[in-house]
């Protein structure tokens, strides 16, 4: 069955390029946003793609783009030249309006933390394609776990999320109170931890746990957090588990 495919109209700055059997939609200059960037191979369905990992200028940059099955590719552009991994394409003229298949909406775990004193446990997770902009990330809060190793949270109000230029430092602000999560270096650098600061109360540490070592069940109200006890190569709580999070995710950079 050919796949469902969506219509969008291109814009003034969009370009068409063409070369070695691909084709490539470039709708917005410096794309890293959903609707940016379409790929077809070998007179296939123009795919949408998410752009990650940017570096360089509006002019002269590169991008590392990612597709629905985990591949990524190279994309170099100047004003001289579109490069696509080892292919030169060649800019023509592009229609007003394309037909693409679009990427899927699937959830993607981000942190899940617990405040062992409490047993207050946190959640946050985003779009695993479209999460380059933070209001595609959902907050989530419970009770401890319970003896079956089970908590059930609640989704609460995120108002805002904050990315440092420090490495990953992130700070999420929500209803009920704000998370404050160092970036590695600044932990090691200032002997910082994680912390919780509920609504009018003190501060709080919370331990990061190994997402690897629990199953995650979420709809847009709640999510379900089950302690894996198949796995047992793995740390329950790793200072490594923290994930990168690529420059395009940032909001506002200090």
């Amino acid at each position: 069955m050919a796949p469902t495919t969506t219509a969008i109209n291109l814009t003034e700055e969009s370009r068409l390029f063409a070369g070695g059997g691909v084709q490539l939609v470039i709708r917005r200059w410096c794309p890293g946003r959903q609707g940016d960037l379409f790929v077809a191979l070998d007179d296939g369905p123009l795919v949408e793609m998410i752009g990650e990992g940017f570096s360089g200028s509006r002019d002269s940059y590169h991008v590392t783009v990612a597709g629905r099955d985990g591949d990524r590719h190279d994309l170099d552009v100047t004003p001289e030249r579109v490069k696509y991994d080892d292919m030169i394409l060649t800019q023509i003229p592009a229609p007003a309006a394309v037909d693409y298949v679009p990427l899927p909406h699937i959830r993607q775990p981000l942190r899940l933390l617990v405040d062992r004193d409490r047993g207050t446990v946190l959640f946050v997770s985003t779009d695993r394609f479209y999460g380059t902009v933070y209001d595609q990330d959902r907050f989530f809060i419970g009770e401890a776990f319970n003896a079956d190793g089970v908590a059930q949270l609640r989704r609460i109000d995120l108002h805002d999320v904050e990315m440092f230029r420090d490495g990953g430092t992130t700070v999420y602000e929500t209803s009920r109170g704000t998370l404050h999560l160092p970036a590695p270096m600044t932990m090691r650098s200032y002997g910082l931890t994680n912390t919780w600061t509920a609504n009018g109360e003190i501060k709080r540490e919370v331990s990061e746990l190994n997402l690897d070592r629990f199953d995650v069940e979420e709809n847009a109200e709640s999510a379900t957090v089950t302690f894996r006890r198949d796995v047992t190569d793995l740390p329950e709580a790793t200072f490594a588990s923290q994930p990168q999070v690529s420059a395009s995710r940032v909001r506002r950079a200090r």
